[in-house]
């Protein structure tokens, strides 16, 4: 499917692309400011002044999108919804494991002691996960058009995805260890721009689903914001690219190693893939299952590939456990012990893998760097016995 539509319009998108949930915001606003005489010709709904009940019927049943070509109607199961209507159902599903898999990777990267931007990768798994949530709801088709709910889980949704991808080239920034990952030099700004970030997005999208201001308000014909189209697609697109290039970076002409080179190529075209499968697929899928499915669930599983091979390409170039880093200090006896104090990339030498400088600071090392160093000590000619 190919459409054609001018910076910041969302006239043909939501018309054109299933289960985009900025679709939500817009027909939210639309149906606040606009005569109710005025809904069958510009939102093709029932006028809610003529025939409310008619209305009422109508937008209950009515599933993601402005004037949709194709979309899912809304679960019965939720009240109200359409006859027959299992919602969103495999984007639900889809949703739903990316949950459990966004929580399991926060998990396992909290694992890695000696990894760089090991707290704020769990950060970005969490709230991967925690926008999968809110995915669910807002394109599952099960929460009514119409209401301060949709509005409400749409903004956050939206704000959650500016704050993952704002994420995503953070913690790509924390590899070139120009700060120290883990510590308030880190947390302070990444804190600070997040908080700005989400607030600020996460008000424009009230603004325009509930034309609190009117700044934002739109028409029928032109559903023109430039705002959340600067943010969403040139913002986000922005952050993907800064950190293909700083992974490619550190890994390429740093580390020279491969293997992450590949792993962070495959994400990056499963995500690709991913934003294919949404515009470009979804209206197919949609209008050959008659309205039962689309191409958001393809989308969605997409993403989820996408994160286990950006988590495999994170771990293929960071150290696990200290006692890694420590065997290989120790491995010839007398040698500089505390060469690799401060950044890495900086240093003489490439290891191949880049670790955390946490808790290094005091030029010696955690626990296990005293226990080896034991038995040197107890073998030596003079010492007590």
């Amino acid at each position: 499917m190919v459409f054609s539509f001018s910076y910041g319009e969302w006239v043909e998108i939501c018309r054109n692309v299933p289960s985009m949930p900025v679709c939500n915001l817009f027909l939210h606003q639309q149906l606040a400011i606009l005569p109710p005489a005025q809904f069958p010709s510009a939102l093709a709904l029932p006028d809610r002044s003529a025939q409310p009940q008619i209305f009422d019927i109508a937008i209950g049943a009515a599933g993601v999108g402005v004037r949709s070509v194709c979309a899912i109607p809304r679960m019965q199961a939720a009240g109200g919804g359409y006859p027959g209507s299992a919602g969103n159902a495999a984007n639900i599903v889809a949703c739903g494991l990316a949950v459990i898999l966004g929580v399991v990777l926060a998990i396992q990267a909290g694992r890695r002691q000696a990894a760089v931007a090991r707290s704020e990768t769990r950060i970005l798994f969490g709230i991967f996960a925690l926008q999968s949530l809110f995915q669910l709801l807002s394109t599952g088709s099960f929460i009514r058009q119409n209401t301060a709910a949709i509005v409400w889980v749409t903004a956050i949704q939206l704000a959650l995805v500016l704050l993952l991808f704002w994420t995503i080239a953070w913690c790509t920034f924390l590899c070139i260890q120009l700060i120290e990952d883990g510590t308030l030099a880190s947390f302070i700004p990444y804190v600070t721009i997040s908080v700005v970030l989400f607030i600020g997005f996460f008000w424009i999208c009230l603004d325009t689903g509930f034309s609190v201001s009117g700044y934002f308000d739109t028409t029928p014909d032109s559903l023109k914001n430039n705002w959340i189209f600067t943010i969403l697609i040139v913002l986000c697109g922005a952050f993907v690219v800064f950190s293909i290039v700083v992974s490619i970076w550190v890994s390429g002409m740093y580390l020279r190693e491969r293997r992450p080179l590949l792993l962070y190529g495959v994400s990056l075209f499963f995500f690709a893939l991913s934003q294919g499968a949404l515009w470009a697929l979804s209206q197919v899928v949609c209008i050959r299952t008659d309205s039962k499915i689309d191409g958001s669930w393809i989308s969605t599983v997409c993403v989820m590939i996408s994160m286990i091979f950006l988590y495999l390409g994170w771990k293929s170039v960071t150290e696990d456990y200290w006692d890694e880093v420590n065997t290989e200090r120790m491995s010839e006896y007398g040698g500089d012990r505390y060469s690799s104090v401060g950044n890495p990339l900086l240093q003489g030498g490439n290891s191949g893998s880049l670790r955390s400088n946490r808790g290094m600071q005091d030029g010696t090392y955690p626990g296990s760097y005293v226990q080896q160093t034991t038995p040197l000590q107890s073998n030596y000619p003079y010492s007590e016995r």
